[in-house]
C-alpha cells in the first residue's frame, strides 16, 4: 500500500490578463495492491497466479486571474484505478485495467461536470502451429488479443438549456479491438495484425466512424559475430 500527498503552486504574469495563480492539491492518493494471491487447491491446475490493485486519488484545483485575483475558477477530480491480472496454465495471461474519473468545475461563467471511463483487456499466450505448418514453423505461435473502450463526457450547467440541467458539450467514445499473431521461422518472423476501431460522438451532428485494417509484417533475424580473418 502506498499513500502520497502532492501540492503544486504556479504563479505567472500575463501582460494582457494580469497575474495568474494556480494551485493543485492531491490528497489522498492511495494505492493498494495484492500480488501473488493464493489460489484454491481445486483451481491450481488451471490458475497459476493472480493479482489485484485499486486506488483513489482526490485532486482539488484553484486558479485566480486578473490584476487583483478577482476571477477565481476551481474544480475537483476523483480518480479510481483498478487492475486485475490472472495467469493460466499453458502460459496464457489476462490483464484488465480500468480508470474511472469524476470531476466538477466551479466557474463564474457556469459550473461544469466531467465523467470519464477507460477499460482495457489484454489476453496473450502461445499455441502449437497447425499440422500443415509444422514442417516450417516449429516454435509456438504467439497470440495477443486487446480490447479498449474509452468514454469521455462533459456538461455545463445553464449553458444552452432552459431547465437548469447539465447540458453536454462533449460526449465521445473510442473502442478498439486488436488481434496479433506472430510466428518464427528459421531466420524470419512473420505475423498478422487485425485492427478494428469504432469512434462515436453523441453531441451535435453525432458523427462517427468505423475502421477495419489487416496488416502483414515480417522481421529478418541475423546472427552477429566476428568478421572472417582477412576480411576488410
Amino acid at each position: 500500500m502506498t499513500l502520497a500527498y502532492q501540492r503544486t503552486r504556479v504563479d505567472g504574469v500575463d501582460f494582457r490578463g494580469g497575474s495568474r495563480a494556480d494551485r493543485t492539491r492531491t490528497w489522498p492518493d492511495l494505492r493498494v495492491s495484492w500480488r501473488d494471491i493464493p489460489v484454491p487447491a481445486a483451481l491450481d491446475a488451471v490458475i497459476t497466479g493472480a493479482n489485484i490493485g485499486a486506488g483513489w486519488a482526490h485532486s482539488k484545483r484553484t486558479s485566480a486571474y486578473g490584476a487583483t485575483g478577482g476571477f477565481v475558477r476551481g474544480g475537483t477530480d476523483d480518480q479510481f484505478p483498478l487492475e486485475l491480472g490472472i495467469r493460466l496454465a499453458g502460459g496464457v495471461s489476462a490483464t484488465y485495467t480500468a480508470t474511472l474519473t469524476r470531476g466538477a468545475v466551479d466557474d463564474p461563467t457556469g459550473d461544469a461536470e466531467n465523467r470519464a471511463a477507460n477499460h482495457a483487456l489484454r489476453v496473450s499466450g502461445a499455441f502449437a502451429p497447425p499440422a500443415f505448418m509444422q514442417p516450417r514453423i516449429t516454435a509456438p505461435i504467439r497470440a495477443t488479443l486487446s480490447f479498449a473502450d474509452d468514454v469521455q463526457r462533459r456538461c455545463r450547467f445553464g449553458f444552452g438549456g432552459t431547465d437548469g440541467g447539465c447540458v453536454p458539450y462533449v460526449d465521445t467514445g473510442l473502442r478498439t479491438i486488436d488481434l496479433t499473431l506472430d510466428a518464427a521461422l528459421a531466420d524470419l518472423s512473420i505475423g498478422l495484425r487485425l485492427d478494428y476501431t469504432d469512434r462515436r460522438n453523441r453531441v451535435g451532428t453525432q458523427t462517427g466512424s468505423k475502421q477495419f485494417q489487416i496488416g502483414l509484417f515480417g522481421r529478418f533475424e541475423f546472427a552477429s559475430g566476428p568478421l572472417p580473418a582477412g576480411f576488410r
